[in-house]
């Protein structure tokens, strides 16, 4: 029981978090502030918990693996999502925008029948169908209110859905803060090579 509740903190946790970084992504969109600036700024942050664990010399530990290429493809599939967010927070409303990534547990309802093979209950089934109705009423296909950029946030949505799909079928390939690590490789190594881009801007 205390597990469950821990977790579901966790999840919750989570979910704001992810809310507040869209808030600030779709303010951000709106001014001359681009998807690499973001990623830069970002990376300090990031960086945070490799120093932590290099000052506690758990840096090698908790960044082994049993199959590097596991994490690592995980990342590169994330690598994308600052891009899809900015370009979509661009085109369409906040509201819109954090209705459309709920379908993220749609994909992963998905992911876990046909991938795992997770049996589909009674409320998995009653929440796949109200999940995929409620993505239909926001897209509307076939409106003249439909807009392209719904389908790439529901993109960006089966992409968030995968990595998580990847961590939870392989839980015992590295740890969860490797995970975390490895999950921002590609994306701050973007943001280092635009260095020149920004450079650039700065000085126009």
């Amino acid at each position: 029981m205390i597990n469950i509740l821990i977790t579901s903190f966790f999840i919750l946790s989570a979910t704001v978090f992810f809310v507040i970084n869209d808030a600030i992504i779709n303010y951000l969109s709106l001014t001359d502030i681009q998807f690499y600036h973001f990623v830069f700024y970002g990376t300090p942050v990031y960086l945070l918990i490799p120093l932590y664990l290099l000052v506690k010399g758990q840096f090698r530990l908790k960044l082994k693996a049993t199959n590097y290429f596991i994490p690592l493809i995980r990342s590169l599939i994330f690598l994308p999502m600052p891009l899809i967010t900015f370009i979509s927070l661009k085109n369409i409303d906040l509201p819109e925008f954090t209705t459309l990534n709920m379908a993220t547990p749609i994909f992963a309802i998905i992911f876990s029948i046909f991938l795992l093979k997770d049996k589909l209950n009674f409320l998995l089934f009653i929440s796949l169908v109200t999940g995929i109705t409620g993505v239909l009423f926001v897209v509307q296909p076939g409106f003249d209110n439909f807009n392209i950029f719904f389908i790439l946030v529901l993109f960006g949505s089966f992409l968030m859905a995968l990595t998580t799909f990847i961590v939870n079928k392989y839980n015992t390939v590295t740890s969860s803060v490797g995970y975390f690590v490895y999950g921002g490789v590609f994306i701050i190594l973007s943001g280092i090579f635009s260095i020149p881009a920004q450079y650039r801007q700065l000085n126009k």
